[in-house]
């Protein structure tokens, strides 16, 4: 609602924050289904590193009371620019801070679909599951997938070795990420293999 992206606003104000000078990149590590879904820790943490080497980007961490941990983990060591929302927010106030986001980092996730259903340009990381079938549906959208020997196994936990996510690099998501913000009102699905 108006009202929430306004409060939204005035939160992010509050962290110095301007949407119209800022870029603000919404990430979410977690996805509800499983640690299957979900590229490594390591690497979100290494591309936000990146990310934050410019002055005027800001990073918000989403993220539900289950991946609090995972997200806390991710951002210990990180500047004020990262902000930790990870169980801090009502469906309302998620829906609300992603629509003021530049462009969300995801995995096959819930904010994933949110982003989408937004036209918020969102770059997102497919593993276990299949991104024709639970994919983004907008043009804002690229979508990195492997496409593994065993993939896609909607399993909740792999129980190999995770080729499937660790195959995706942290530079290739950085690049994706850094494209799609350069990118001008004519974005085109893609999907990277």
């Amino acid at each position: 609602s108006t009202s929430d992206v306004q409060s939204a606003l005035e939160l992010i104000k509050k962290w110095g924050i301007d949407p119209k000078k800022n870029t603000i990149i919404g990430i979410n590590p977690g996805a509800a289904y499983g640690s299957a879904k979900c590229w490594l820790p390591e690497r979100f943490k290494e591309v936000t590193e990146r990310l934050i080497r410019d002055p005027e980007t800001y990073v918000l961490y989403f993220g539900d009371g289950a991946t609090a941990k995972l997200v806390s983990d991710i951002c210990v060591g990180m500047p004020e620019r990262v902000i930790n929302l990870a169980g801090k927010t009502s469906l309302n106030e998620l829906v609300a801070m992603i629509s003021l986001c530049s462009l969300l980092l995801t995995n096959d996730s819930g904010p994933m679909h949110i982003a989408s259903a937004l036209h918020v340009p969102l770059v997102a990381l497919f593993g276990s599951t299949n991104p024709v079938k639970t994919g983004p549906l907008s043009s804002n959208a690229t979508v990195i997938c492997k496409h593994a020997a065993c993939s896609p196994c909607y399993k909740r936990v792999c129980p190999i070795d995770f080729r499937c996510m660790v195959s995706i690099g942290s530079d290739e998501v950085y690049n994706a990420i850094k494209k799609s913000l350069r990118r001008d009102g004519d974005r085109l699905s893609s999907c990277i293999y």
